[in-house]
């Protein structure tokens, strides 16, 4: 066989290779390793045939998988580790000539996906108690928390939604009441209280609902009276056409503004609709706008057209005639107590001039959104702290099933470590495995979040506020998969404790590998000297380290720096 002088690889080494501070002696063995491992490597490609620039590149690329056949040798077969070294880097340059010269840790990544997915494979029991346990955990609090921030976190779908309020009339000796206000008295609040920017009057007392029989078969329609100042307290703008003025705030006046989804069923989207004339209950309308699609009014629900209320009428009532309702806007800066304040004055004076009706009358201003939820607010609150608890749940059991993983697998983690795997490198497999579960339980997190959210709005009261709004919260599951994932993430740098000492696996790694290699028990040097990278490659057998103190085909007792007693190979299997 001819001999294939390479490059002087022991100055490629120290060009290349970052190693760790260490004793000059040792740094010198490290070198003299890895020069002759890729010696090996080099020689074994020219004997095959491979050009001098190409094996040059192959042996070079070997610096970039210093994890090599850890499997082989847990197999205790020697005789299969060149066979390894070559298969690996087969596969690294077709990696590398499939991406066009692609990033060699991408192959690495890759690689130790397939082994993740290889480990979990072989502990179906272990995968599926831990994909199911985050799937509960995520999909329970992802759906209950969509319903908690839809129904009371996220704020009301209005501009500045902090300034509206809701106005109500209670008595004196029951002020907690809610009851509808008298026509004279909100028109007179509405005169005197100038912390209100605008006010809306709508008629809530009955749900109206009238016949649209204009083109095609009738239809029910729901219809809501309101005033001129409606729709700027709200500060909405119509998709086409106008709001109602002042002037048309009269029983006579025949125009309606009709909701997008009226208008899409009604009249097909027509633009042109504004002017044109439909019948409710026989009687003929005015078309004069068109809503936008994202209005509704959350204190009455789903409306399809809007007429005017007869203010007029509403000014010459019986002060003690409770059928309106009524929402105003705060001036920017002013408070509710601020508004409260002017409106108890206001209620003063209307109690002087008209004792009989208004002597011991109130009137609440509430904020909207206060309003709104109402009684929702506990029941969602109790039913996200019940969620919570299985959320906290599931992390711990989640986190004890990959603690106990990690403390089963120490005898691999040694064998990668005394080999020369780095660290993070033995801690990325691992983190891998967590992050691989944790995208499962993800995934079937979500479904079950899904149909959780359907489940709670079907069982949830009519009273429930804001069901209308409450959707699937992506932005939530994406933070429960974090949070679940976390216990078992952080279960990878747990350093479980040999059994014959108290020391811990990573700073006295204690580690059994083949016999056949000669070596049989591996204990700790200072961690600045780990070697980074495999000190020999198989079919050679030279004295390893005495600082290592690598016992060779035999059971010593071996006491390291730390004071850790190692007995031979039990003491290895134990880490």
């Amino acid at each position: 066989m001819p001999e294939f002088r390479g490059p002087d690889w022991r100055r490629f080494v120290r060009t290349h290779v970052r190693l760790p501070q260490m004793a000059r002696h040792r740094e010198e063995r490290v070198l003299a390793e890895l020069a002759d491992h890729l010696e090996d490597v080099y020689r074994d490609a020219r004997s095959r045939g491979t050009g001098e620039d190409e094996a040059r590149a192959r042996a070079e690329r070997r610096l970039g998988d210093p994890d090599l056949a850890i499997r082989e040798l847990l197999d205790g077969d020697p005789s299969r580790l060149r066979t390894a070294l070559h298969r690996r880097a087969d596969q690294t340059e077709a990696t590398l000539r499939d991406g066009g010269g692609g990033w060699v840790p991408v192959a690495d990544l890759l690689r130790d996906l397939r082994q993740s997915l290889r480990t979990l494979s072989r502990r179906p029991a272990f995968t599926a108690v831990a994909v199911l346990t985050m799937a509960l955990g995520i999909g329970a609090n992802t759906a209950v928390f969509s319903v908690l921030n839809s129904v009371v976190l996220a704020p009301l779908p209005y501009d500045e939604p902090d300034q509206l309020v809701r106005l109500y009339s209670a008595s004196q000796a029951t002020p907690e009441d809610r009851q509808f206000l008298t026509g004279p008295d909100i028109l007179d609040i509405t005169d005197e209280v100038e912390a209100f920017a605008s006010v809306g009057i709508l008629y809530t007392y009955r749900e109206i609902g009238r016949d649209l029989t204009t083109g095609g078969q009738p239809q029910r329609v729901r219809v809501l009276q309101v005033g001129a100042g409606y729709f700027d307290t709200y500060r909405v703008t119509p998709l086409l056409g106008r709001v109602f003025t002042p002037d048309e705030e009269r029983a006579d006046v025949r125009r309606v503004i009709l909701s997008h989804s009226l208008w899409s069923a009604y009249a097909g989207r027509d633009p042109d609709v504004v002017g044109q004339t439909l019948r409710l209950d026989g009687e003929a309308y005015e078309v004069i706008g068109v809503m936008r699609p994202t209005f509704r009014d959350v204190t009455v629900g789903e409306v399809t057209a809007w007429v005017p209320e007869d203010i007029e009428r509403a000014r010459n009532q019986n002060r003690g005639n409770h059928y309106l309702s009524a929402i105003a806007r705060l001036h920017p800066q002013v408070t509710v107590a601020q508004a409260q304040a002017q409106v108890d004055a206001a209620m003063t004076r209307l109690a002087r001039d008209f004792p009989d009706t208004n002597e011991t009358k109130l009137t609440r201003v509430i904020p909207l959104h206060d309003d709104v939820v109402g009684g929702s607010a506990v029941a969602v609150y109790v039913l996200m702290g019940a969620a919570g608890l299985v959320l906290l749940i599931a992390c711990l059991n989640v986190g004890n099933l990959f603690l106990v993983r990690a403390i089963t697998q120490g005898r691999d983690s040694a064998i990668r470590a005394a080999l020369g795997a780095a660290r993070s490198r033995v801690m990325g497999q691992r983190l891998l495995e967590c992050v691989l579960v944790a995208g499962f339980g993800g995934v079937i997190g979500a479904v079950v979040a899904h149909w959780g959210v359907r489940f709670l709005l079907a069982v949830s009261p009519e009273s429930l506020a804001r069901a209308e709004d409450v959707g699937f919260d992506t932005g939530l599951l994406a933070f429960a998969v974090v949070l679940t994932r976390a216990p078992a993430c952080s279960s990878v740098s747990a350093r479980p404790t040999a059994r014959h000492g108290r020391t811990r696996a990573w700073p006295c790694m204690t580690a059994l590998a083949g016999r056949r290699l000669g070596v049989v028990a591996v204990t700790r040097a200072p961690r600045s000297s780990w070697p980074r990278w495999p000190l020999r490659s198989a079919g050679r057998r030279r004295p390893v380290d005495p600082e290592l103190r690598i016992a060779a085909g035999r059971r010593p007792r071996i006491r390291n720096r730390t004071g850790c007693d190692v007995r031979g190979a039990s003491a290895a299997g134990a880490v």
